[in-house]
């Protein structure tokens, strides 16, 4: 039996700013993907030599969970350098050569970017929870004395995490995290964060992430009336939505 491809079929073809209403996505783990190295774990180059086999299947979209460089306590969702991809799965190039290929071959590719919070091994923490009160690093987090503030938020992973502040003694303080304890919420209310998850977000674009055949998804949670930073962080992915 032929598999119907896009060279056997009339397929629909809806306007670029809705394709995703029609579109056959494929959502994949590069690790678990496919292995090109043989060393166990899935990478780049796998993807790439399946893409094709993905095209038979009448994927039009592939649906990539977070790849950057991570201790992965959460699966590649604490992420510790937004400008790179995990060593065990490739290289930059190897992303840029698998984008390019996915374009090449009619798919679309949405990623997936972590903006609420890092893992605590990024530099960025490391840095902040060595500053001194008043120094710029201090403020990329969220820290307190305090760990009675923002009562009104719910704690989502009960069954691990008794607070959402958690005591660093390095800091000497508590660092707020909506998620797991390891995942030290970004200070939002800094305008040099803001700042650097726009470079993030540009270096992307750079790359041909961002576009007509590439979206990313911006994880963040819902605002919430604690006074924590989850609105400002939610101004910042309503303004690049409206300009990229």
């Amino acid at each position: 039996m032929q598999i119907p491809t896009s060279e056997t079929q009339d397929v629909a073809k809806p306007a670029s700013s809705d394709w995703f209403k029609g579109a056959i996505i494929y959502q994949l783990h590069i690790k678990t993907f496919c292995d090109a190295n043989n060393d166990g774990i899935g990478d780049f180059q796998g993807l790439l030599s399946k893409l094709e086999y993905l095209r038979n299947l009448g994927v039009t979209a592939i649906w990539l969970l977070p790849f950057y460089p991570s201790p992965l306590r959460d699966d590649g969702y604490d992420i510790a350098d937004y400008y790179n991809v995990h060593p065990s799965y490739g290289t930059l190039d190897d992303f840029r050569q698998f984008l390019e290929a996915a374009h090449e071959a009619g798919l679309k590719v949405i990623t997936e970017l972590v903006l609420n919070h890092t893992s605590d091994q990024h530099i960025w923490f490391q840095r902040s929870r060595r500053a001194v009160a008043g120094d710029p690093w201090r403020d990329y987090y969220v820290w307190s004395d305090d760990p009675n503030k923002y009562q009104d938020a719910r704690i989502i992973f009960k069954d691990t995490e008794l607070s959402n502040w958690t005591y660093d003694p390095v800091a000497k303080s508590y660092f707020w995290h909506r998620f797991y304890s390891h995942q030290p919420d970004l200070n939002y209310d800094n305008p040099e964060v803001c700042s650097a998850m726009t470079c993030s977000m540009l270096l992307m674009s750079n790359t041909g992430w961002f576009g007509s055949t590439s979206w990313t998804l911006a994880r963040a949670p819902l605002a919430d009336s604690s006074g924590s930073p989850a609105v400002r962080m939610r101004r910042l992915i309503e303004s690049w939505g409206a300009w990229r």
